[in-house]
């Protein structure tokens, strides 16, 4: 594989690793502004990697995330060295 078709995938990781991770921190807000109909969608999607248990979740606005604690710490450790790598701030495993 080419450095330049490498790095386009790695951008698409990227964009659904990000979008993986922020999409259960979003489902809240959209019940606060009543979108409950996008946001009910992405409980439904996230129910089957996750118990989303109340009581291991953590909660905006009144409402928990589509993730337990547990999942959003991982997935948001995950994200983030994946960006650190992105931007060389951590060097990569050989």
């Amino acid at each position: 594989m080419s450095k330049k078709a490498s790095l386009v995938f790695y951008n698409w990781y990227l964009g659904i690793l990000s979008a993986l991770v922020v999409l259960p921190i979003v489902a809240p807000i959209l019940l606060k502004l009543g979108l409950t109909l996008p946001a009910k969608a992405i409980y439904f999607v996230y129910s089957f990697f996750c118990h989303q248990f109340a009581t291991r979740s953590i909660h905006a606005f009144d409402y928990q995330y589509a993730w337990c604690a547990r999942d959003t710490g991982i997935w948001m450790g995950v994200a983030a060295i994946a960006w650190a790598l992105k931007y060389k701030k951590v060097k990569p495993i050989k």
